[in-house]
């Protein structure tokens, strides 16, 4: 499964309010036509399972990958540092014995999201399938992830998005179950609202979530009714 997004990112020097200008992994500025991203670098043969996404100053890109034979799903990093792209890699928190997949920057740069089958602590007893995990950024490196709220992250959630107020969008889906949902968590102050399920869903498969900042309106896939490409297209 290849990419094909194309977008350009920039970062503001809050000082002068000169743009700076990043070297965008030597891609072309985007067109009304969709393009290979990457080709080689983020687009390989790699099976990737999730767009690649952009820190907020444009410096730091992370995607998953499904590793063949065994489905093992892995993230992967890239950064800008000195005028260059470093290769890709394995972010300092992973955890090689997990699946981690669907990484996702909240919206100030500060944290990132991500779903894996770690498991959190010894006396763990709700290890079982996919939860959604958080990661503090510390300059260059990642803080130790932890485990969301248990009231948000059961099991079988997916594809986090956040909203600059802190609200969570997300999939849950049961495994082997035709029937995946988007749901949001409110955000009172670091503590979250019990999720619900968006009206927005089919009985069919809705999943990865992305939602603007402002919450004006949301990206997701879905196979429901109305597609034009067989399967699953993109819905807003």
């Amino acid at each position: 499964m290849s990419l094909i997004f194309i977008v350009i990112l920039f970062s503001c020097n809050q000082t002068n309010k000169q743009r700076t200008i990043i070297d965008y992994l030597g891609q072309k500025p985007p067109t009304d036509t969709a393009e290979l991203f990457a080709k080689g670098m983020i687009s390989t043969s790699s099976l990737e399972h999730s767009a690649p996404v952009f820190s907020p100053d444009g410096k730091t890109v992370l995607w998953s990958i499904m590793k063949m034979p065994g489905y093992h799903m892995v993230i992967l990093e890239m950064n800008y540092d000195n005028g260059k792209w470093s290769s890709s890699h394995s972010p300092s928190f992973s955890d090689t014995l997990a699946n981690e997949v669907y990484p996702s920057f909240s919206p100030d740069g500060k944290h990132l999201y991500f779903s894996s089958d770690r498991i959190g602590a010894k006396n763990d007893t709700n290890a079982k399938g996919n939860r959604l995990w958080k990661a503090e950024r510390t300059g260059k490196d990642w803080s130790i992830p932890v485990l969301l709220d248990t009231l948000i992250s059961k099991g079988g959630e997916y594809a986090c998005s956040i909203s600059e107020t802190g609200n969570l969008y997300f999939t849950f889906g049961a495994h082997r179950s035709p029937d995946w949902n988007i749901l949001r968590s409110e955000n009172d102050n670091g503590q979250y609202s019990s999720p619900v399920k968006l009206a927005l869903n089919s009985t069919g498969y809705e999943d990865g979530p992305f939602v603007a900042p402002d919450e004006r309106y949301l990206i997701f896939e879905s196979d429901r009714q109305g597609s034009i490409g067989g399967s699953i297209d993109l819905f807003i």
